[in-house]
């Protein structure tokens, strides 16, 4: 297969990542970067890669087979769209955007182009979340009670000073979705469709315009209640995350920012040893999903973090969104087409 040529657009602290996962696999290619900042796209660029100030101009003039967005979040809908009206296939990084209808319109628009459409949602190519989720889709473990998921960051001041977009409303959306989405994207698609989400948000600790913790009572459609806690404010570093599963014939916890551990294991049937990864950089995971985009690109095929596939915990954090605002439930439902679940803030039913 030939090398797969890609360009970045965005030299954040995330697109190191992107750079690395490029440059450490043999059927990757990294050809330019791009930034508003000159110098800190010449700064990535270092061994003699091209740079731009203008994404315009790089999608114009290179030849580009997948181009990735690195950006602030509030800029990913504006970036993405104009990659795809280049006709490039496009991987974004998290959040895919910053409202449903942007969402909406980026996929609408790939499919419409015949452009594919990844999200880096890397936690999802963990095998041992994979492993458990076909135990849960199995029935093995029996009737489900309740799950759980706990988000405990530190995301200081200080950190949200080094970038004037961070914790915006307009640019950053929000800790939901900027810092626990990997986790809530772990939880959603172990447990999977929500019928009713009843959330609370607040700002308690940090100089932000969004929120800084939050939590969420949700029920499932299979019955199974769930409890989601979310907090940047820990004192004074990240103290854990991880998701709990009571079921009727066994707990389960997962650890780990990658929900790569097992905190405990206690079922009918012994933990299978193979699905426990082996410690890697971080930028493995980007490098999982960009291998996986690629090999959609040649079967022509969905990625497993296409736009569609990472749907729905987008749409679940701006249901908490929509409940903390209304101070009521949000009921899903289905369309009278049979398609997606709508959400449907309890205050307009």
């Amino acid at each position: 297969m030939k090398t797969c040529r890609f360009g970045i657009i965005g030299c954040s602290r995330i697109a190191k990542s992107h750079m690395d996962a490029i440059m450490d696999a043999p059927d990757m290619e990294l050809v330019a970067v791009c930034d508003i900042n000159e110098s800190r796209a010449k700064e990535y660029a270092g061994n003699g890669l091209k740079t731009y100030k203008d994404h315009r101009e790089m999608l114009k003039y290179e030849e580009l087979d997948i181009v990735t967005v690195a950006t602030p979040n509030g800029l990913h809908a504006r970036h993405a769209m104009d990659v795809i009206a280049a006709g490039r296939h496009l991987v974004v990084e998290k959040p895919l955007a910053l409202s449903m209808k942007d969402v909406d319109n980026i996929i609408k628009a790939a499919d419409h182009a015949g452009v594919k459409l990844a999200v880096v949602h890397q936690v999802r190519f963990n095998p041992l979340l994979r492993y458990i989720k076909e135990l849960l889709d199995s029935g093995r473990l029996g009737k489900l009670s309740h799950a759980s998921v706990a988000i405990r960051w530190n995301r200081d001041d200080a950190y949200f000073a080094e970038a004037s977009w961070r914790g915006t409303k307009k640019m950053d959306g929000g800790m939901l979705l900027n810092q626990a989405i990997h986790q809530l994207d772990a939880f959603f698609l172990l447990m999977g469709p929500v019928s009713e989400i009843f959330a609370m948000t607040a700002t308690r600790l940090r100089k932000i315009e969004t929120e800084d913790v939050g939590g969420a009572l949700v029920r499932f459609k299979n019955g199974t209640l769930g409890v989601i806690e979310s907090t940047i404010n820990v004192y004074p570093r990240n103290l854990d995350e991880g998701i709990s599963i009571f079921a009727e014939k066994g707990t389960i916890q997962i650890s780990g920012k990658m929900a790569n551990q097992i905190k405990h294991w206690e079922c009918e049937f012994p933990l299978d040893q193979n699905q426990l990864p082996s410690q890697e950089p971080f930028f493995k995971g980007h490098q999982r999903v960009f291998a996986d985009f690629i090999e959609a690109i040649k079967e022509d095929r969905e990625s497993y973090v296409s736009g569609k596939a990472v749907y729905d915990v987008l749409k679940y954090i701006f249901a908490m969104h929509s409940s903390a605002r209304y101070k009521k439930p949000v009921i899903f439902r289905e369309d009278e087409g049979g398609k997606s679940p709508v959400a449907i803030p309890a205050i307009y039913r």
